[in-house]
């Protein structure tokens, strides 16, 4: 039998501090962990309960100091940052110059927000600015990273609480969900579907109550099976209700904007063009487009003012309201307007019939709900 190795005393009770210590650090990292958790979370309910965006501002502030907090800032190089490709904002113009001149003037006041791999979560705004001004580096602190479907909805909800999510942005980034979500769905038919439906519904006189999304989810879900049978458009439609959108006001107000010409696209994202009056001037001619953008951003024209510009600018020329190529570019007040006109061609007499401005007005209105037809 051989002797048994002697224990080393000191070692031995080593060895048990060093344990008992990791045992303690993964102890507080747990800890740290769970709260972040728990602020990401109560970002995500104050989001989903349509708050202030005050308090969604504090909650993320609120996660930045427990960062900061848990693990320091850290200088970290401004070429290596990553723009979060699921962010729906992409027009920044006015916010870039005022960061600019606060960096300026008061330096980097918070750190940004990036993921594990230098993706932004929050800051983007400074990421912007600071090149323009040489900056190298930014201060940052850094989160855990989330599935990126999971982060292109965060994301979403996130800038609808903030100033600047325009409707061009907010299409294409509803569009993108859409196909994150919901399988064998095409992204592109979005649009097509939402409008399809809502023009249903309206015939059949069951609109969806306007205040709908902002009702609890097991309301919502009601109302939508009971008033849909397809199981895509159900799906859809719940999954836009889920994010605080109203399918009508997205039919009304934002799909429509896919629908901008390429400069009047570059116009809202590049120069700060409303959303309202490029889809006003998208239904000119690429010239007059151009005319209406350089008259609508130095004279700061107002939804009402562009109207008459666009009024004027037709009696000028003799042009009609309607242009050929806003082709799938009407809006609800449009086609409300050509049924109008509609009913009243057809009470005309058969001696008006014979006018020639009269003829064609009338193949101008076939046109156009031919168009109509089409995209319902």
């Amino acid at each position: 039998m051989g002797r048994r190795k002697k224990v080393n005393v000191d070692d031995f009770f080593a060895e048990v501090d060093q344990t008992s210590e990791v045992h303690t650090l993964r102890s507080e990292v747990q800890t740290l962990k769970d709260q972040e958790t728990e602020l990401r979370a109560q970002i995500e309910k104050l989001k989903a309960e349509q708050s202030n965006p005050e308090d969604v501002e504090q909650e993320i502030q609120r996660l930045r100091e427990h960062l900061l907090e848990s693990q320091g800032k850290v200088k970290f190089p401004i070429s290596k940052i990553k723009r979060n490709e699921n962010q729906p904002r992409q027009s920044f113009t006015e916010e870039v110059e005022a960061m600019k001149l606060s960096l300026q003037q008061e330096g980097q006041l918070q750190p940004v927000i990036l993921f594990e791999d230098g993706t932004l979560f929050d800051g983007e705004c400074r990421w912007r600015a600071a090149p323009e001004l040489d900056w190298e580096t930014l201060d940052a602190v850094f989160m855990a990273q989330l599935d990126p479907k999971e982060l292109r909805r965060k994301a979403y909800l996130t800038s609808l609480h903030r100033k600047g999510l325009n409707a061009l942005d907010k299409a294409e980034a509803l569009i993108a969900i859409a196909g994150d979500h919901i399988e064998a769905l095409n992204p592109l038919e979005v649009p097509k579907i939402i409008n399809r439906v809502i023009m249903r519904l309206k015939r059949n006189n069951s609109a969806l109550p306007s205040n709908l999304q902002t009702q609890p989810k097991e309301v919502q879900e009601k109302h939508i099976r009971q008033s849909l049978q397809d199981s895509q458009e159900i799906e859809l439609f719940l999954l836009y209700l889920g994010l605080q959108e109203h399918p009508a006001t997205l039919n009304r107000n934002v799909f429509p904007a896919l629908k901008l010409s390429s400069i009047l696209k570059q116009s809202v994202r590049k120069q700060g063009l409303g959303c309202p009056q490029a889809l006003l001037l998208n239904r000119l001619d690429p010239e007059i487009q151009r005319q209406g953008i350089e008259a609508v951003l130095k004279g700061q024209l107002s939804i009402a003012q562009t109207k008459k510009w666009i009024k004027d600018q037709n009696k000028q020329e003799g042009k009609p309201k309607f242009s050929i190529v806003e082709a799938n570019t009407i809006t609800e007040d449009d086609k409300e307007q050509i049924v109008r006109e509609a009913t009243n061609l057809k009470a005309l007499n058969l001696e008006a019939w014979q006018n020639l401005e009269v003829i064609a007005k009338v193949k101008q209105v076939q046109r156009l709900l031919q168009e109509i037809k089409e995209l319902t």
